[in-house]
């Protein structure tokens, strides 16, 4: 009509520009994956599992009903911690599952040669909110925590051929039985973890093993370094649990991987072992300290007290329990010959002082002459009908305070010669003591420590 049109801005265009691109996009990006997932998920229950189709292909080659073979495959990657005193481990791996969907079968053709699809799989389960296909029920079952929390969410790779592969990284936290622990600290401990379905028995699902079963490490950042623990060696079986009596169709299908952990036993050589030796020679040193020497005794309780807290510090590292480790039987070895030390210093110093005649103490010899003291008026009144007045002796002047054994006095105060006589042949004897000791405990300790290690 004569009018010229007025030309829209690029404000008032963007509302219209941005409503055919969200329109238009959804086609041009998704292509045939799109049109794929459609067709896949559109009926698709994630919800149930069509097992007919597994008993069927079962029956076509032998007679039995079995369930869906669901391949399991574990790639260790290192270990985390292990815990010998709450029995648990911590490793981190790669999980991987692989079973057949038939109803995630396409003709690749009609899909621009699409052969692999991928699919969400969330909450570590196909029953989870935002999964998007079924998967099976594979669990741990002597778990300290769920693999669904403990392993990672992520896709699942489905083949044209109807194959699902399911990998996922995480932390496997098993429960452990440990086995090894009583050969401390140079023990190989062995846990064996169980994996099976918790729900479905092995009509329905069947655990088996993909390849060996197992593969370890395979990256740059597999393996152990400075820790304590390594991964020494996996191996993988198949068990299966009879079925109850009454449901003869019903078994029970589980891998089995035993998993074995090398200790690094140097620190506790370093640190403890050797330690408890050196300090167990210096207390044979008493033996070659003379006796009056005071610090006999503080070298020896030293040794001893220093045995203690060794095996204090240990016992906080491994369970209570009724079992006898290494560590166990090397620590009493020790505390046993620290105490042997202590107590040999103290019969030698206690010799080489002592002035009586009798080995026994002086109360005991107090006790004696008393019973002998009765004993001899029972005799004497019943043979004249009087008892006889124990014999009185009058002490005057210095022999009135006369130092007994146990006075205090100098080390050469003897009351008279034949004090001093008998003092010396004690003495003789503590010094013959102390040179079959010097001798004798450092090479039975020797042995000992040779046994113990041969037997390690």
């Amino acid at each position: 009509h004569g009018r010229l049109l007025r030309l829209r801005s690029p404000f008032e265009m963007s509302p219209l520009i941005l409503f055919t691109a969200a329109t238009a996009a959804p086609t041009a990006y998704n292509g045939a994956s799109g049109r794929l997932r459609s067709a896949l998920l559109a009926s698709y229950d994630k919800g149930v599992f069509p097992w007919e189709v597994a008993w069927e292909a079962a029956q076509a080659d032998g007679p039995e009903r079995s369930g869906l073979e669901v391949e399991m495959g574990i790639n260790f990657h290192r270990v985390h911690s292990v815990d010998v005193v709450n029995h648990a481990t911590d490793m981190i791996v790669w999980y991987r599952l692989r079973w057949h969907d038939p109803r995630l079968v396409w003709n690749a053709s009609q899909y621009g040669g699409l052969t692999t699809l991928q699919l969400w799989v969330g909450d570590g389960t196909g029953a989870g909110e935002t999964s998007e296909i079924w998967t099976p029920d594979m669990t741990l079952w002597n778990q300290g925590e769920s693999m669904q929390t403990s392993l990672s969410s992520a896709f699942a790779s489905v083949s044209s051929d109807g194959t699902v592969f399911w990998s996922r990284p995480g932390h496997l936290r098993p429960t452990c039985k440990f086995v090894g622990l009583d050969s401390f600290p140079f023990d190989e401990l062995g846990c064996t973890m169980e994996f099976g379905s918790w729900s479905f028995s092995g009509l329905y699902l069947r655990p088996v093993k993909m390849d060996a079963g197992f593969s370890i490490g395979g990256s740059e950042t597999a393996g152990e370094s400075f820790q304590e623990f390594s991964l020494e060696r996996v191996s993988c079986r198949e068990n299966v649990y009879p079925p109850y009596p009454g449901d003869p169709e019903n078994d029970w299908p589980v891998l089995l991987y035993e998993v074995v952990f090398q200790r690094a036993w140097q620190p506790y050589t370093r640190g403890y072992i050797l330690l408890q030796v050196v300090l167990n020679i210096i207390g044979f040193l008493c033996f070659s300290v003379p006796p009056q020497c005071g610090e006999r005794l503080g070298l020896g309780i030293t040794a001893l007290l220093a045995a203690v807290a060794s095996d204090f510090v240990i016992a906080a590292k491994l369970p209570a329990a009724r079992e006898i480790t290494w560590f166990a039987q090397f620590s009493a070895f020790s505390l046993a010959y620290a105490a042997a030390v202590l107590v040999e210093s103290c019969i030698v110093i206690g010799l080489y002082y002592k002035t009586s005649e009798s080995l026994l103490p002086s109360c005991l010899r107090w006790a004696s002459r008393r019973a002998a003291a009765v004993g001899l008026r029972r005799v004497v009144s019943t043979g004249t009908g009087e008892e006889l007045d124990a014999p009185t002796r009058e002490v005057s002047g210095a022999g009135a305070h006369a130092p007994t054994e146990f006075s205090r006095r100098d080390a050469n105060d003897f009351r008279h010669e034949a004090e001093k006589d008998l003092n010396t042949k004690w003495q003789r004897v503590a010094c013959a003591i102390d040179e079959v000791a010097r001798w004798v405990v450092p090479l039975s300790y020797a042995v000992g420590l040779a046994c113990l290690l041969a037997v390690k």
